[in-house]
């Protein structure tokens, strides 16, 4: 009886020890696979904490994000469960923006940042205001990010509705003219782009992503963390420069 009692419980240990092994080695594979969207995660886990306790309607609305610009269901899986794992984690550190900021700068296409502003505008909509905080994490992204001004006006028109001392029609003619600056001095903005890589007039795309390539790790922030105050500023302007230089090329 007591030979066939230690036998289950050693088989039941085993069972337990195999389902773990296995569900740590698809923890690292989802990861290996989908590492690459947490920034995203971060980001949006730092703005549905905002409150303290994230709302059905902001993880709503982050789910929807997902579901719209990821194509693989798998991946969206991945950053919903990863979301939740990010609310639930007492570390998580809610006022790390920069640091997502800058892997999301690094590895993703000036579209990618701005259907992310528009999904944080969203979240901090629903409960139909936004406050000082929530205005200033929105302009700290966008101005990490890059995100041009004129994009960063147009996004808060469309959002005007949830804005309390919102002038919506003030900022759709600001926005009107400043498209019309930047229609206005598009040659201006490839020569100065041209410039901030070092390049001629008549350089090839693959010229343009290797400079910028160079460029951006010679004066990534990270590579200055160490530096005086006044360094790290300067490099940092310098890498959004860069930026902002190749998203005007590319």
């Amino acid at each position: 009886m007591a030979d066939v009692l230690f036998f289950i419980v050693f088989f039941c240990f085993a069972v337990l020890i195999v389902s773990l092994k296995h569900s740590l080695e698809k923890e690292r594979e989802d990861e290996r696979r989908f590492g690459r969207y947490n920034p995203f995660i971060g980001l949006i886990a730092c703005a549905v904490m905002n409150d303290q306790k994230p709302t059905k309607e902001e993880m709503n609305v982050a789910k929807k994000f997902f579901t719209k610009n990821i194509p693989d269901k798998t991946a969206v899986q991945y950053c919903i469960t990863k979301l939740y794992e990010f609310i639930n984690d007492p570390k998580f550190n809610k006022s790390n923006i920069r640091k997502y900021c800058v892997e999301i700068i690094q590895n993703n296409k000036y579209q990618d940042r701005l259907e992310l502003l528009s999904a944080l505008f969203e979240i901090f909509a629903t409960d139909d205001r936004i406050d000082a905080y929530e205005e200033n994490f929105l302009k700290e992204y966008a101005w990490r990010v890059n995100i041009r001004q004129v994009d960063y006006e147009r996004a808060k028109i469309y959002y005007s509705h949830i804005y309390q001392w919102y002038d919506g029609d003030q900022y759709k003619k600001r926005a009107e003219e400043k498209s019309q600056q930047t229609k206005a001095s598009t040659s201006y903005s490839r020569s100065w782009a041209l410039k901030t890589l070092g390049l001629s007039e008549n350089a090839t795309q693959e010229e343009i992503k290797k400079a910028y390539r160079q460029a951006a790790i010679q004066y990534h922030p990270d590579k200055h963390v160490n530096a005086p105050e006044e360094e790290v500023a300067k490099a940092t302007e310098k890498f959004r420069e860069i930026c902002e230089a190749y998203d005007i090329l590319c």
